[in-house]
């Protein structure tokens, strides 16, 4: 079974075998499009493609990216998009090509345990919406977000 995957638009399905390495040295600009609006957010490349974007390969393959912060063009932090490389310019993800917007945001779940477990290390209030995006991205019988919900109800003055 895969570690990643994702369906693109048209069906075609991207899948890796071993999941993201969420470290400094993963970290690449990226141009996102999205009807004609483009911006430039950070992501995570898979160590997979690491290679072929340091080689300054361009072709159209479709790999695929972590957001590693918000993306005005409809990428939330943490969610799992598709690109292609463009040689020595940005990788590209155009949204309106690649990207089914009827479908549902596939966040990285690596990433949201990561998150979730540095919730519960720290002294970090746990907020209705940050249990709710956990929750999606975990799975809600999963027991750390079992764990999440319990901090989250334990809490003198939780969100509503």
């Amino acid at each position: 079974m895969a570690a990643v995957s994702f369906t693109i638009k048209g069906g075609q399905v991207i899948e890796y075998e071993n999941d993201f390495e969420f470290t400094e040295e993963n970290l690449r600009k990226f141009n996102c499009i999205r009807d004609g609006d483009s911006e430039g957010p950070w992501m995570w490349i898979h160590p997979d493609d690491k290679k072929d974007y340091d080689n300054d390969i361009f072709n159209n393959d479709v790999r695929l990216g972590v957001a590693a912060n918000q993306c005005i063009n409809g990428i939330p932090w943490g969610g799992i998009f598709p690109y292609k490389l463009k040689g020595s310019g940005r990788p590209i993800c155009d949204m309106d090509e690649l990207v089914d917007f009827n479908g549902n945001v596939v966040l990285s779940k690596k990433l949201f345990m990561n998150s979730a477990n540095q919730i519960l290390e720290d002294d970090v209030l746990v907020t209705k919406r940050s249990l709710g995006i956990h929750s999606y991205a975990i799975g809600e019988d999963d027991p750390l977000t079992l764990k999440l919900k319990e901090k989250y109800e334990s809490q003198d003055n939780p969100d509503e």
